[in-house]
C-alpha cells in the first residue's frame, strides 16, 4: 500500500520520509509521501497542523509538535486497537483504544522519535483519571471536535466498554473542560439511539450514524444538531423545538435509506448510502463561492442534495475538508471541488482556484485508489501496491 497526499503543508504534515525540510511547501498534485511496504495503510487522524497514518499497526506522526528530523512513532498503541484518534487545530489530543484506553497526548513523554501516550482508564477500579484525579465514569467511545471548539462525547453506559450495547452523548464546551475534575456538560442525551457507529464534526456542528437495535450498522439512520445561524439545522431535520437549539434531530431527508458512511468538514456534511448515492448538505450561508451540487435553485430547495460527480458515477468513498470535498468512484476515479488555495483539490501546479463541479484530480492517473481522506486543507489518496 502507499499514500498520496496534496494540500497545505507548513508543517510538514505531509512529510513522512523524516526529512521536515525547513521551508516546506505545499503540494499542488496527488503526490506519494509514503511508501514503505505495509499491509495496511490508513489517514487516522489530519488535522491543521499534524497528521497520523497507521501502516500495518504502527502508528507514525507528522507535523507540529513533532518536527523532528526522523520518523515520529506511537508507542503502546498499536494501529488496529484503536478506534479514533482525535485533535483539533493545536495539535493531537488524544486516542481512544478499541477496549475502553484513553490515551492522553497532552502528557506525552518522548524518548528521540518514539511518543508515549498515557492512558487515564483503569478498569479494574472503574475510574478515568483527569488532571490526576480518579472520577467514576462512562468510558469515552468516540469523540469529535468542532472547529468553533466544541466537543462531543459518546459514552459507552456502564463503564464495560468493550460489551456495552447503548452509549450516551455528552456534548461540552471543549476538550479542555471534559479533562477537568470540573466538567460542565452543555447538554447530555439519553434520547438518542442504542449504539452511536460513527461521530463527526465540521466548524459549527455534529452529525452521528447510529444504530438501532435489531437493524444492522448498514440501516443506520444519521442525526445531526449544532448551530442554527448556519442553517445546517432546522424544521426538515427532524421536530425540533422553536426556543431551543436542537440536539440529536434526525435528518429525515434520508429516512428509509441505508448509510454507511458519514464525513464533516468545514460548514458540510456528508452521508454515503450502501447502494452508492452521496447525500450533501450545508454550505456556508452567503459565500459567493458555492460547490455545484450544494447550490439550490428555485425548483429545488431541499436542505440534503444528491450529488451527481461525472453522470451520477456510483461512489465509493468520501472525504470533507475545510471547504472542500474528495469522493472515489466505484470505477477507481478521484474527483474534487471546492477550495483550492493550498493545493488541496490536486489540480495541478499552480491550480489553486474554487472549483465548482467536480473534476479528475491529478497525480493519480492509471493507479488503484483504494480509499480517500481530508484533513482540513489537504486530501490523501490510499493506493494499492
Amino acid at each position: 500500500m502507499k499514500l498520496y497526499a496534496c494540500g497545505f503543508n507548513a508543517h510538514n504534515q505531509l512529510d513522512f520520509s523524516g526529512e521536515n525540510a525547513e521551508n516546506p511547501q505545499d503540494i499542488e498534485t496527488f503526490k506519494l509521501v509514503y511508501d514503505e511496504k505495509a499491509i495496511r495503510i490508513k489517514v487516522r487522524c489530519a488535522l491543521f497542523c499534524s497528521t497520523v497514518i497507521d501502516v500495518g499497526d504502527e502508528l507514525l506522526l507528522a507535523g507540529y509538535p513533532f518536527m523532528r528530523r526522523g520518523l515520529n512513532t506511537i508507542q503502546g498503541l498499536q494501529g488496529n486497537k484503536v478506534r479514533t484518534i482525535f485533535g483539533d487545530h493545536k495539535g493531537v489530543q488524544g486516542a481512544l483504544g478499541n477496549n475502553g484506553q484513553f490515551y492522553e497526548f497532552r502528557s506525552t513523554t518522548y524518548e528521540g522519535h518514539k511518543f508515549y501516550p498515557k492512558n487515564l482508564v483503569d478498569h479494574e477500579n472503574h475510574c478515568l483519571y483527569t488532571e490526576g484525579i480518579a472520577r467514576k465514569k462512562d468510558v469515552p467511545y468516540q469523540i469529535a471536535i468542532a472547529g468553533n471548539g466544541k466537543a462531543c462525547v459518546v459514552l459507552a453506559v456502564n463503564q464495560i466498554f468493550n460489551e456495552s450495547d447503548k452509549t450516551r452523548l455528552e456534548e461540552i464546551p471543549s476538550m479542555r473542560t471534559f479533562f477537568s475534575p470540573y466538567c460542565e456538560r452543555t447538554r447530555d442525551s439519553s434520547d438518542l439511539p442504542d449504539l452511536i457507529e460513527q461521530l463527526v464534526a465540521n466548524e459549527t456542528t455534529f452529525a452521528a450514524l447510529a444504530e438501532i437495535k435489531g437493524i444492522t450498522r448498514a440501516q443506520g439512520q444519521v442525526f445531526s444538531w449544532g448551530d442554527r445561524r448556519h442553517a445546517l439545522i432546522d424544521e426538515s431535520y427532524g421536530k425540533v423545538d422553536e426556543d431551543v437549539e436542537p440536539y440529536g434531530s434526525r435528518v429525515d431527508a434520508l429516512d428509509g435509506i441505508k448509510i454507511k458512511k458519514i464525513a464533516a468538514g468545514g460548514y458540510i456534511t456528508a452521508a454515503l448510502s450502501t447502494e452508492n448515492d452521496l447525500y450533501l448538505w450545508g454550505g456556508r450561508v452567503g459565500e459567493a463561492n458555492c460547490i455545484s451540487d450544494l447550490q439550490g435553485s428555485d425548483e429545488d430547495d431541499e436542505p440534503v442534495k444528491v450529488a451527481n460527480v461525472d453522470g451520477q458515477k456510483d461512489i465509493k468513498d468520501v472525504a470533507v475538508g475545510s471547504g472542500h470535498i474528495v469522493v472515489l468512484t466505484k470505477d477507481g476515479k478521484v474527483y474534487a471541488a471546492g477550495t483550492g488555495h493550498n493545493g488541496q483539490l490536486g489540480m495541478g501546479e499552480g491550480k489553486r482556484d474554487f472549483v465548482r463541479d467536480w473534476t479528475e484530480v491529478k497525480g493519480l492517473e492509471g493507479k488503484t485508489v483504494t480509499a480517500v481522506h481530508c484533513g482540513p486543507w489537504n486530501s490523501f489518496a490510499i493506493v494499492a501496491d
